[in-house]
């Protein structure tokens, strides 16, 4: 039964497939030397399938480490610069809405000063 801690760390992971395929050889290995009679080599089958399992745990638990590419605080750095990209687009929009209220301000300025009181396009409600 795998834990959580277990999961993380991937050489437990490759040992547990590793001798998960072995066991399945092994399973194998044993009806053929009965079938064959331990006939052409096959009696040293079961060994070297235990000896290449083992060499293969020794070369995952003593090959060098990776390094992790994956920052622990990288999920926090994403989510900063996503608050800071909202904000950013919150104050374009902001400066947006200014910029089309002071035009139709200039627009009923324009329209008052030759007489014409007639707004073909009313101004929307800020939201």
């Amino acid at each position: 039964m795998a834990y959580d801690d277990d999961s993380k760390d991937p050489r437990i992971r490759a040992t547990q497939s590793v001798w998960g395929i072995a066991c399945g050889m092994m399973g194998i290995s044993i009806p053929l030397i009965a079938l064959t009679g331990g006939a052409g080599g096959m009696s040293y089958l079961p060994l070297m399938v235990i000896a290449g399992a083992a060499a293969s745990s020794l070369a995952i638990w003593f090959a060098p480490q990776r390094e992790k590419t994956y920052i622990e605080s990288a999920p926090m750095h994403e989510l900063e610069d996503i608050k800071r990209g909202i904000l950013d687009l919150r104050d374009y929009i902001g400066s947006l809405e200014q910029k089309i209220e002071d035009q139709e301000l200039q627009l009923r300025i324009t329209q008052a000063g030759t007489g014409n009181q007639e707004i073909k396009n009313p101004p929307s409600s800020p939201t």
